[in-house]
């Protein structure tokens, strides 16, 4: 018997993953990305720690379809909305991955190995493609786009050149050590060898409260297969199932196997096939970058790799929120945990709002099924309405760690501004009406409105003991933030009102619109600019700025010259170790004053640190640990679509004025979705095109601000305007 193991050699004796954070360095950033299509990663080689071999799961690449993910060759999958632990102990269950497995191939190295790794991100797959004269072995990974419980490792071998006799390639399985999260019942055998089991969280979010179960079914991989000398090639598929759900969870099993025993190929297609149609509601495009443009590409599918699926065959499960990690992190050791926090509706939510509203709806709808905790903890502080967590998982209820400060009220505020926001891209009034959200804009506004205190004094409302978004100044009051957010939220009752159908007067009191207009504001006159809070100081620094934010994202109602002042006055407090959420705001700002140069040098700061090579890892901080920062990623995103796209969502109107990042020939943005409408925008340093690609159900038209021309809105409509710049907007 000829060993296939024998010839070839893993070149990386010990290649295991490090599943606990590590203070020691990683050899990365040096390992070329040689991949020649913008959605396709190829490497011959891993990140690992300082001693060469062992690999750094902090910066793999990961895959996923909201429902579960995992990080490439870790022992550990994670299920949406699973979670152990008591309160601020709460993070996502660890779920043993018990078809993780390597290939061996062997002790003596042969000298014509080639080794070759690949995500391929446009078809939602990782590939480790190992070759040498006798044969090829691909060890494929990927979470089913379509059969969203289903967790796949395939693994497909192919005899080579003159190769004769029976190869053996062996499979070492690596689940880990047992989970510390779930008390998981004996594995039972089923249906030929496969195997399934249930396990229970060790402990409930609320103390004394509701665990959570999980069924799992696997296949049995065994411990090593064969290419029969009768044979060129074999190719083995290793499904593993998981739902909360024991029925579902066997059903995706069974019809997975099936499909995927007789015929593969089809089973790999409905996996792509899903990932194409996701791909195809829409995107960013460059050219010019490659650079810019594959991190735009990458930033986009580790987002949507933990965001729900648009059409899972059996329908997804409610979303359990997004988390700045994803869904591939958030295990104990992690210190964000994979709970949600303000990263959900400030960075995320408007990176996937223009092309994708239902998963943009999605997010919300999280916040919407977590009321009941937050009406709860708003009566525990003696106010009314909804009070949301700085930090929340499966409940909603405050998880937020001890060392962290409780009194981000400036959260409630983003949620019903991202309420807003959807609500402008989308018309969605059935959605208001039968889900809640008029309900929960109107408890958000209740609860601002319960927290106001009048200033007799002064002569107007202020909003005491909050924290700012920065969070390190502990209680202040009167944050210039806080209380725009606020402001905006008690006027949106009155908007809201109208779509929900509901008398104005009972669902928007004229004692709130007043509250609104009659909120401190924080301004110093002598400087022209927003202090942050009142009684802020400029010594120290700071990680973020709420001043910062008035312009953009919130389009509080300030000048060109007062958002200079602000960006002039916080710019300087910044470290340069501050998070790239923070550069990528300065960027869109400087780029709405028309302060180019400026604003190029911040986005170049928002990604230049804080990307890990090969596979476009984000990091929080430039010297930081965390795996894959989903919100860094998504803030990259807001700064090519609202930034340099000049995308503003207002109630009534989107505004469009489009320029070019540097080094950037053209840009596209594919399938902006307005009121159900559809059209593109494509920038070059000649020419703006704007074109209609499909038409719902409201009139809209198109201005073009530099001719002043309106043009109706249909499915042949086309702007084209020659030069370098054009303000469009698009209204009813």
């Amino acid at each position: 018997m000829t060993s296939c193991s024998d010839m070839l050699t893993y070149s990386f004796f010990s290649l295991y993953l490090s599943t606990l954070l590590s203070s020691a360095l990683s050899i990365a950033d040096d390992i070329r990305d040689f991949g020649s299509q913008v959605s396709i990663i190829e490497t011959n080689s891993l990140p690992t720690l300082e001693d060469g071999r062992t690999v750094d799961s902090t910066l793999m690449p990961s895959v996923g379809n909201g429902h579960i993910a995992t990080v490439i060759y870790n022992d550990t999958i994670y299920m949406n909305g699973l979670y152990n632990g008591e309160l601020s102990e709460s993070h996502r269950a660890r779920i043993p991955a018990e078809i993780n497995l390597r290939v061996r191939l062997g002790k003596k190295p042969p000298p014509d190995l080639y080794r070759q790794y690949r995500l391929d991100m446009k078809n939602g797959y990782w590939e480790e493609n190992v070759t040498m004269e006798s044969c090829r072995v691909t060890h494929r990974i990927f979470a089913h786009q379509f059969y969203t419980r289903l967790m796949v490792t395939e693994i497909i071998a192919q005899r080579q050149g003159s190769a004769t006799g029976n190869l053996v390639i062996y499979l070492d399985t690596d689940s880990g050590v047992e989970s510390n999260d779930l008390h998981f019942a004996e594995p039972t055998s089923f249906n030929g060898g496969n195997w399934n089991s249930h396990g229970t969280t060790k402990s409930s979010e609320i103390p004394g409260g509701h665990k959570s179960t999980v069924y799992t079914f696997w296949s049995t991989v065994p411990p090593m297969i064969h290419i029969p000398s009768y044979q060129n090639s074999i190719r083995y598929t290793f499904l593993m199932s998981i739902d909360s759900n024991e029925q579902i969870a066997k059903e995706s099993f069974e019809s997975g196997s099936w499909i995927a025993d007789k015929t593969p190929e089809h089973f790999f297609d409905l996996h792509k096939d899903a990932w194409h149609r996701k791909w195809g509601t829409g995107g960013i495009e460059l050219s010019g970058d490659t650079y810019l443009e594959k991190l735009a590409y990458s930033s986009y599918y580790y987002l949507l790799s933990s965001l729900p699926s648009m059409d899972s065959h059996r329908g997804m499960d409610q979303y359990g929120g997004a988390s700045s990690g994803g869904l591939a992190h958030g295990g104990a050791d992690i210190k964000e945990r994979g709970v949600v926090s303000w990263d959900q509706e400030r960075w995320i939510l408007p990176a996937v709002l223009p092309f994708y509203p239902s998963i943009a709806k999605s997010l919300l709808t999280y916040r919407i099924n977590t009321m009941p905790a937050a009406t709860v903890q708003a009566k525990s502080h003696g106010y009314k309405g909804l009070l949301y967590s700085w930090k929340s998982a499966a409940t909603g209820i405050d998880v937020t760690p001890p060392y962290e400060p409780r009194n981000h009220y400036h959260v409630n505020g983003d949620i019903s501004f991202a309420l807003r926001q959807y609500i402008a891209m989308s018309r969605d009034r059935t959605w208001m009406q039968q889900k809640g959200g008029c309900d929960m804009a109107r408890d958000i506004a209740e609860l601002f409105y319960s927290k106001m205190k009048w200033n007799d004094e002064e002569k107007h409302y202020d909003l005491n003991d909050v924290t700012t978004v920065d969070g390190s100044k502990g209680s202040i009051d009167n944050s210039v933030y806080t209380n725009a957010l606020a402001s905006l939220s008690l006027h949106f009752t009155k908007y809201a009102a109208c779509l929900c159908n509901l008398d104005v007067n009972k669902y928007a009191p004229q004692e709130w619109i007043h509250a609104a207009q009659s909120l401190h504001w924080e301004y110093n006159s002598s400087i022209k600019y927003n202090p942050a809070y009142e009684g802020f100081h400029t010594r120290g620094t700071l990680k973020q700025s709420g001043a910062i934010l008035l312009g953009f994202p919130i389009l509080w109602n300030v000048d060109n010259s007062l958002i200079r002042n602000n960006i002039n006055m916080y710019t300087k407090l910044f470290p340069d170790s501050t998070p790239s959420t923070s550069w990528a705001m300065l960027a869109i700002n400087l780029l709405q004053i028309g302060e180019e140069t400026k604003a190029q040098e911040m986005f170049s700061k928002s990604y230049s640190s804080y990307v890990s090579n090969p596979f476009k890892i984000w990091k929080e901080y430039p010297n930081g640990m965390q795996s894959n920062y989903l919100s860094g990623a998504a803030g990259y995103l807001q700064v090519l679509m609202y930034g340099y796209g000049g995308l503003r969502i207002h109630p009534e109107h989107l505004i469009i004025n489009p320029r070019l990042p540097k080094n950037v020939h053209s840009m596209t943005f594919r399938d902006i979705n307005y009121l159900g409408s559809k059209f593109n925008i494509r920038v070059t340093s000649v020419l703006i095109h704007i074109s209609v690609t499909s038409i719902g159900i409201y009139p809209l038209r198109i201005i073009n601000n530099q001719s002043g021309k309106t043009y109706p809105m249909n499915r042949v409509s086309e702007i084209m305007t020659e030069g370098y710049s054009m303000e469009a907007i698009v209204e009813l």
